[in-house]
């Protein structure tokens, strides 16, 4: 064998070695990451927050750990000031990833109930 093939040979079993060790790093990242507490598991979680005309009651639906839709299931706000703060700030919330997003002008309080009420899933799951 020529010192030529040599390298070659040793340039190749380097980058398996590196390969298999880039696989095992993602791997063992991948099963941290999922098992992080405070990770959501899947499924549909509920809360209820004080707001202007009383309690307002939402549900969070998660799937893959993210979540992904956000339902209000009640409130007593006035209507029309709720459902533009609703318009507005749910899909803010979800693609944020969080309730740590701006309220809406004018919505405070139904703004603070939502964010609280999806701050306390967030907190007991």
């Amino acid at each position: 064998m020529k010192e030529g093939d040599l390298s070659v040979l040793e340039q190749s079993l380097r980058s398996k070695i590196s390969l298999g060790l880039l696989i095992a790093l993602v791997l063992i990242s991948v099963y941290f990451w999922r098992s992080i507490p405070g990770a959501l598991a899947d499924g549909v979680y509920t809360a209820a927050a004080d707001s202007f005309g009383g309690e307002l009651e939402l549900a969070v639906t998660v799937e893959d750990g993210k979540m992904v839709a956000i339902e209000i299931l009640s409130h007593n706000d006035t209507e029309f000031v709720a459902a533009g703060a609703f318009a507005k700030l749910i899909p803010a919330i979800i693609e944020a990833q969080s309730p740590d997003v701006d309220g809406v002008s004018g919505a405070t309080y139904t703004s603070d109930a939502v964010k609280n009420a999806v701050r306390q899933i967030l907190a007991e799951n």
